[in-house]
């Protein structure tokens, strides 16, 4: 990131408010400090950003980008304070990748294609599964 800290790349209010003004948006994705992916280090997250965003909008309902790797209180922390909508793929795809892992140690010969999706989607399901309850438990 150069001399950049990562405080630098959040949503700002007043553009998001002169954003919403231009363009007429239905919601808007804001930095607050998720990425997308596996994180490298331990998100910097600020939550004081979404009340800041949505107060400058007028309670316009806001995205998460990237949610993966997140804790559970994160989560349920940022829809408290206004996230509505949440990117979240990277942690259910290696929950399959990983399903997927043990099925071929399992099974080292005479897999078929139709196992190994049944056993990702299965694992994928189950990681969707048990976000939604983290995410409905607010």
């Amino acid at each position: 990131l150069g001399d950049y800290r990562p405080e630098d790349f959040y949503t700002k209010p007043v553009e998001a408010a002169d954003y919403k003004a231009r363009t007429g948006v239905d919601a808007l994705a804001i930095s607050f400090g998720t990425v997308h992916g596996v994180y490298k280090a331990v998100p910097k997250l600020d939550f004081g950003v979404i009340d800041a965003v949505r107060q400058a909008t007028g309670g316009l309902p806001l995205v998460m980008h990237g949610g993966s790797g997140l804790s559970d209180g994160d989560y349920r922390e940022a829809i408290r304070r206004g996230i509505r909508k949440i990117n979240y793929y990277t942690y259910g795809a290696i929950a399959g990748g990983n399903a997927v892992y043990d099925l071929v140690r399992e099974k080292p010969e005479g897999l078929q294609f139709h196992e190994v999706h049944v056993c990702a989607t299965a694992a994928i399901c189950e990681d969707i599964k048990r976000v939604m309850k983290v995410f409905a438990a607010v």
